[in-house]
């Protein structure tokens, strides 16, 4: 083995290539298996190949190559190759956000996603649960959901995506973390478009189905001056007319407002029997009603639509259930 300052981590005791590579104080270097990273990535088995200028050329002498990885995270390396090596005492089972997307931006690189698919899905969804604990952070959200794009996770990303859709606030025009991302190769944005489109004349539609249902059942100035007083109360929460409360806020901020700002109501006191007289104002009700078949995870994206075109909906290939806009 050449001399070199920085220790060797031995992945593999008898490993025959050394992969170097960068970090701030020093290099880490990694004894690994050529056999075994070739079985797990068709881009290493060419690297290995006597066919590339990066072929092994030591391996009849027995002394370990080196092989220099620049461009890739160090840390995230070692993990990866402890998960191919079946090191598992050493692969961490929660890992911060940031080390999982430079793991899947390996993975990706090297087309490691089968290899990795069993930490994958555990790593994604410790994030999931880490996130959901806490105040919404659009920035480790969109993390989550590259990760499930990069990975290949259809569940995840329908679970994610979802979420995404219901606490986003104004147009999907820029979602950090995806639309700056050369390796994002598809148009999610335009399938957020879509179904955020679709949630939010949905709502407009049950707000409007909720507020004039006492007008419609029976016409009376209780229900004309209940009516007229919520519209204005709405208003003066910024919350009707509700195409410019989308502006600003989401559909599940907006919902939630909704559901708990207290009607107005009078009753006219001309007849006895007066619709006025003998209900009461149900529009929160409505909306409770209204969300819980609106507000299902499966409205979120399907990872499959997005990839192919929408042609695994077309073929009843998806593979997981979702609603289509």
């Amino acid at each position: 083995m050449e001399d070199d300052n920085s220790p060797v981590v031995e992945i593999d005791p008898k490993g025959d290539v050394v992969l170097v590579l960068n970090m701030s104080h020093a290099d880490k270097r990694l004894l690994v298996s050529s056999n075994i990273l070739s079985m797990v990535s068709p881009v290493f088995a060419a690297m290995f190949s006597s066919q590339f200028k990066e072929g092994l050329q030591n391996v009849m002498s027995g002394i370990p190559s080196n092989i220099t990885l620049p461009d890739d995270d160090a840390i995230a390396f070692e993990i990866i190759c402890n998960v191919v090596h079946h090191q598992h005492k050493h692969v961490p089972v929660d890992l911060p956000l940031e080390q999982v997307v430079s793991i899947a931006t390996i993975a990706d690189k090297y087309e490691l996603l089968e290899s990795l698919y069993g930490y994958s899905v555990l790593w994604l969804q410790s994030g999931i649960k880490n996130c959901g604990g806490k105040p919404y952070d659009a920035g480790n959200w969109n993390k989550l959901l590259f990760i499930a794009y990069i990975l290949d996770i259809p569940g995840e990303f329908l679970r994610i995506s979802w979420e995404i859709i219901l606490q986003h606030a104004g147009p999907c025009l820029n979602l950090p973390g995806i639309t700056d991302r050369v390796d994002i190769r598809h148009n999610i944005i335009a399938e957020f478009d879509a179904r955020l489109a679709k949630l939010r004349t949905d709502l407009v539609n049950a707000v409007g189905a909720a507020i004039y249902k006492p007008i419609a059942t029976n016409i009376c100035s209780g229900n004309a001056n209940a009516v007229s007083k919520y519209l204005k109360g709405l208003a003066a929460q910024r919350l009707w007319p509700l195409t410019n409360a989308f502006k600003d806020q989401s559909v599940l901020c907006v919902y939630n407002k909704l559901v708990s700002f207290e009607p107005y109501w009078k009753r006219c006191g001309i007849a006895s029997l007066c619709f006025c007289n003998n209900t009461s104002f149900i529009f929160g009700g409505i909306l409770r009603d209204w969300k819980d078949t609106a507000f299902a995870p499966h409205f979120g994206i399907c990872l499959d639509c997005v990839k192919t075109g929408r042609d695994s909906l077309r073929k009843k290939q998806c593979r997981v259930k979702h609603t289509l806009v």
